[in-house]
């Protein structure tokens, strides 16, 4: 069954972002795409024996090829997850 999560563009600028699902053999690619300041998009990933998602997400601004962030991190039923290349 399927999990579906909502990305955040919570960065200051437009972002590139990818989003592998562990849960799935091999660990594939689900998502890849320019985001725009600000927008939220939906995705689905596999759901484990718990319930839970599992992704990897990258994150480069569009503007500033040096600026990139990647994280692991668990999720569940219509978690949002907040994408940025900044934290503190």
């Amino acid at each position: 069954m399927a999990i579906t999560l909502n990305l955040h563009n919570s960065d200051l600028a437009d972002l590139f972002v990818s989003v592998i699902d562990l849960n799935l053999g091999g660990a594939q690619m689900t998502f890849s795409q320019r985001m725009n300041e600000g927008v939220t998009m939906q995705i689905a990933v596999q759901e484990d024996g718990r319930g839970q998602g599992r992704i990897r997400w990258n994150a480069q601004r569009a503007d500033d090829p040096e600026a990139t962030a990647e994280r692991t991190v668990d999720v569940g039923q219509n978690a949002t997850v907040d994408v940025t290349t900044h934290f503190g």
